[in-house]
């Protein structure tokens, strides 16, 4: 048995329409591995946990209309969140895109989402500093993250998504993303 990742959260709603999210990350250290006069040693570092700040974002709900909402600070985007539901919870880890850097789960920013109220039309929106909740802002570029979903069978389980995102990198004979 091992434990590998704890997340420590706290939902608070102050007054109708207004809540308030943070989440702390503690994923279990790396190993490290060290070389010495041809010697290599390896620490395993379990039961070792380094502390994240995640989520911490102000959240205003269906002021303007039932289902709009509107976020304020280091909030779920649009894609990787909204996948991972479909799960429940993740079997493998974390999903592809969000291992290997393209897209990340949570990013410091603006963001809205509405529901229509048969929830067969949901959007989201968000602007964000496109560094990921991993890292500081190092770059004046923000990134628009988008996703539309139609679920035309209010029951079934089928949906239809529409994704897009772009921003810009930092460095590179290609800055588009």
């Amino acid at each position: 048995f091992d434990l590998s990742r704890m997340y420590f959260r706290a939902d608070v709603k102050p007054i109708d329409h207004v809540k308030f999210r943070m989440t702390l990350d503690a994923p279990n250290r790396e190993a490290t591995t060290a070389v010495s006069n041809d010697v290599t040693t390896v620490s395993s570092n379990s039961g070792k946990f380094d502390m994240v700040l995640k989520h911490a974002y102000a959240e205003l709900y269906d002021v303007l209309a039932p289902g709009l909402s509107f976020k304020f600070g280091m909030h779920d985007l649009p894609w990787v969140p909204f996948q991972e539901a479909l799960w429940t919870y993740r079997f493998q880890g974390s999903l592809f895109e969000d291992r290997e850097g393209y897209l990340s789960s949570t990013d410091l920013g603006i963001g809205t989402s509405y529901v229509h109220p048969s929830k067969k039309i949901e959007t989201h929106l968000s602007v964000i500093n496109g560094e990921s909740w991993q890292k500081p802002e190092v770059s004046k570029h923000k990134d628009v993250h988008a996703r539309v979903t139609l679920r035309p069978v209010a029951g079934l389980p089928l949906a239809v998504n529409l994704f897009a995102s772009g921003g810009q990198y930092d460095t590179g004979d290609d800055l588009s993303r």
